[in-house]
């Protein structure tokens, strides 16, 4: 599902989540990670103040948000309001998945390629010469000369205000229409 699918579903539900009882609930779901990339649900689990989930293998995961990289001690088990499972996640099977740190190594490696090598990377590397054959394979007509050719120009973004927000964007010919769209979108109160 899209992402800002995902999102418009947690905002239309902040109200319900927000009214969820603060001083108890029942446990509707235990998932564990026995392995990387693996889950399984249980019907019942032990929790050890020291080791966490019994069978989870959180202490030999790696944690991005640690200094070293390493496990975190304050993460032993992750708690969801089953109403915020339900916004993110939808249908009780996809409930396990709410929570996962989403990774692109791809993306991640193309990034610090060109914080590394600068626009050159994106424009004159092989990085350039992928996308012009993934273009190609896929009837486009992109080049890796057009690529290599092309030339960024600075130009001042145009703004709007939208629902208390304020949206940049390219001015045309680019991405104009965004920020007419909400402009549309708020005076015929779709939204």
């Amino acid at each position: 599902m899209a992402r800002n699918a995902k999102l418009t579903r947690l905002e239309e539900n902040l109200d319900h989540i927000r009214e969820a009882p603060a001083d108890g609930g029942t446990v509707e779901l235990i998932a564990r990670r026995p392995a990387v990339d693996e889950r399984e649900v249980l019907r019942e689990a032990w929790l050890d103040v020291d080791g966490g989930l019994e069978g989870d293998t959180w202490y030999v995961r790696g944690n991005s948000r640690t200094p070293d990289g390493g496990p975190d001690q304050e993460a032993q088990l992750t708690l969801m309001n089953a109403r915020a499972a339900a916004a993110i996640a939808g249908e009780h099977e996809r409930w396990p998945l709410a929570g996962e740190i989403f990774r692109q190594p791809d993306l991640a490696r193309t990034l610090k390629n060109i914080a590394k090598n600068g626009a050159d990377a994106f424009y004159r590397g092989p990085l350039a010469a992928h996308i012009a054959q993934f273009y190609k394979a896929n009837g486009g007509v992109l080049s890796r000369e057009d690529l290599a050719s092309y030339q960024a120009k600075w130009v001042t973004p145009i703004s709007t205000n939208y629902r208390g927000y304020t949206f940049y964007t390219q001015p045309p010919s680019s991405s104009a229409a965004s920020s007419g769209t909400c402009n549309s979108l708020t005076a015929v109160s779709i939204v």
